[in-house]
């Protein structure tokens, strides 16, 4: 009977993967960094797909280049996160 009592822990022991989604936004402002300096070519294949579908990236001249959606999407990723302790 203890056999069926083994602790399980409801938690992985390894990080559980972001999603793509999830990959994308955190990556973005770094991208647009790398984009400024000439330097796309260096993402790793399938982000500038994956930006272009989100609609925040799209090219001008062969050149990757924000939309205006994505920067609006930088503009808020790169705010600090909002805490309610902050308003004490």
């Amino acid at each position: 009977m203890d056999v069926m009592r083994q602790h399980t822990s409801p938690m992985p022991s390894h990080p559980i993967p972001a999603s793509r989604g999830e990959e994308l936004e955190r990556d973005f402002l770094a991208y647009l960094n790398m984009i400024s300096q000439n330097k796309a070519r260096l993402l790793p294949p399938g982000f500038l797909a994956d930006y272009q579908a989100f609609g925040w990236i799209e090219m001008r001249n062969g050149v990757p280049c924000p939309t205006d959606a994505g920067m609006q999407a930088a503009r808020h990723m790169s705010k600090p996160p909002h805490h309610a302790a902050a308003r004490r």
